[in-house]
């Protein structure tokens, strides 16, 4: 919340990142993982922030 008021994308998509790996190794939280992952890929692309889209693919990935 305080990334999204401070308009720091960037940051945002790092947590998210961070956040989505958390939740994948967790039990039921899958889709939510799947769910924030894709917004810090998405993110990432906008701000051409290359480490976190290719981190996010990378996990995104390992899923199918």
């Amino acid at each position: 919340a305080i990334h999204v008021r401070m308009g720091a994308d960037v940051w945002l998509a790092r947590s998210r990142l961070l956040w989505g790996r958390f939740l994948l190794n967790g039990d039921g939280e899958r889709a939510r993982a799947v769910e924030l992952l894709t917004s810090a890929r998405e993110l990432a692309d906008r701000m051409g922030s290359d480490d976190v889209h290719e981190a996010a693919d990378e996990l995104l990935s390992s899923l199918t």
